[in-house]
């Protein structure tokens, strides 16, 4: 599958025993080369917030850069990588151990990516994140 999907994401975040569920809907454009997937969208949640990313699906992982507020995450099941968020001047870093990745995006009309992964802080795990996305080929009217 090429070009303009609907995007539609169900994330969920546990931490500290809370698990908080999420839900945003979009559109992007999603392209193939010889390196991979990319697909670019924009996204909002049920309170119009709105997240702008490029993910870039390959043999070594997964790679989401969220163009919104900077950060890029590698998700990588053969290794552990790491999350620098800027916070106040200062940069957050985050250990991330990927649990799970998966996309399917070979079909016509519609395909998914599954992410899970572990965020640590000095080696403690502090939240547990599963995002699974749905794409759907957009059609455009003439």
């Amino acid at each position: 599958m090429e070009g303009h999907v609907k995007v539609a994401i169900r994330s969920v975040i546990t931490a500290q025993g809370e698990r908080e569920e999420m839900r945003q809907t979009g559109r992007g454009l999603l392209r193939q080369d010889e390196d991979g997937y990319h697909l670019r969208y924009s996204a909002a949640d049920e309170t119009g917030q709105r997240s702008n990313n490029a993910l870039k699906m390959t043999g070594e992982g997964i790679t989401v850069h969220n163009t919104s507020t900077g950060y890029t995450l590698q998700l990588d099941p053969e290794r552990a990588t790491v999350l620098r968020l800027q916070a106040g001047g200062s940069v957050l870093e985050m250990g991330i151990e990927t649990r799970r990745i998966h996309w399917a995006l070979e079909e016509d009309e519609q395909g998914e990516i599954t992410m899970e992964y572990t965020m640590l802080s000095g080696g403690t795990p502090i939240s547990d994140v599963c995002l699974r996305m749905k794409i759907e080929k957009e059609y455009k009217e003439r």
